[in-house]
């Protein structure tokens, strides 16, 4: 492409100094021969056409030594006329092609602009591509790994889980005996013999052993009142559970509300039964919104919101 811009530029100048040459001959046709013969001779020096020097050298050493006709020059200003036109007509020719070769040159520089301007955009879209691939990647490693972490902590889990599949029938075993050892003195206390101990099922079922039926029952069986004596019992029985397990020492207990569903006769069999039940209990206090039974207490204090001081009796 540059090459064919710089031979369209030499070519423009080789026209212009044709263009030049030619317009010297006309103007040489208005001057006496002898000059005629000088301006011939200085065109045929400074023109790039061989020819032109040919022909102006073979006029001067034949025809123009001696004192040329007016006619001869004119015939050869004919010929050199001829001869600058064939070389302007073939300089205008190579200017067309020139001139044909750089638009298709251009256009096709053009076209070639558009598609490297595609192509990067294509790049561009591409490296945007890669990019988000990258991100994905990493967010599929992210997730890989936290997968891992999820699948050993269920590994960890359901290991827990056998291990406490195996011990809980063990643990509930353990937990009944001594329950049923510390219930045994308790319950037949609260109820007036009529049930002597509980146990817990597997399901964490309560059951009460009936004197009457000689085999555990199910809390839906007995009565409302018999239902609050044996939470009662459970309740005191896991305290005492409690006591020896852990304190094996005197300790007090403190129950809150523990009376709220008994009737007058339960609450005062209850009451006496109270002192009776562990020989660890030392004292036992009773929170209760509403307490008659006073004459059975040790010591009862009384709390108002009508006064800032406690009054024991």
């Amino acid at each position: 492409m540059v090459s064919c811009r710089q031979e369209l530029t030499r070519l423009d100048f080789q026209a212009e100094a044709i263009r030049a040459e030619l317009q010297t001959l006309e103007q040489a046709e208005q001057l006496p021969v002898a000059e005629q013969v000088a301006v011939l001779q200085t065109v045929a020096q400074t023109s790039a056409d061989d020819r032109m020097a040919a022909s102006v050298a073979g006029f001067a050493e034949g025809q123009g030594r001696s004192f040329m006709s007016q006619e001869g020059v004119g015939e050869k200003l004919v010929e050199l006329r001829r001869i600058v036109a064939e070389n302007e007509q073939s300089v205008c020719q190579s200017q067309g092609r020139l001139k044909a070769e750089v638009a298709h040159q251009t256009g096709h520089i053009e076209t070639c602009q558009k598609e490297l301007e595609q192509l990067d955009r294509n790049i561009n879209h591409e490296q945007n591509r890669l990019d988000a691939a990258k991100q994905l990647k990493q967010h599929i490693s992210d997730l890989e790994h936290q997968r891992s972490e999820r699948l050993e902590h269920i590994a960890v889990r359901r290991a827990a889980q056998q291990l406490l599949d195996t011990t809980h029938p063990r643990l509930l075993g353990s937990f009944n005996l001594e329950l049923q050892k510390v219930a045994g003195r308790i319950v037949p206390l609260l109820t007036e013999q009529r049930y002597v101990n509980v146990r817990i099922g597997e399901d964490l079922d309560l059951q009460a052993l009936s004197q009457e039926k000689g085999d555990f029952v199910s809390l839906s069986e007995i009565s409302g009142g018999t239902y609050v004596q044996l939470m009662l019992a459970v309740r005191l029985a896991l305290s005492q559970a409690l006591i020896t397990s852990t304190v094996q020492g005197e300790e007090c207990l403190m129950l809150d509300e523990p009376f709220a569903f008994f009737d007058a006769k339960r609450r005062r069999e209850a009451l006496a039964v109270l002192p009776r039940i562990s020989e660890e209990i030392e004292q036992t206090w009773i929170l209760a919104q509403d307490f008659d039974e006073t004459s059975q207490l040790d010591l009862h204090v009384r709390c108002s919101r009508d006064t800032d001081e406690l009054i024991a009796g």
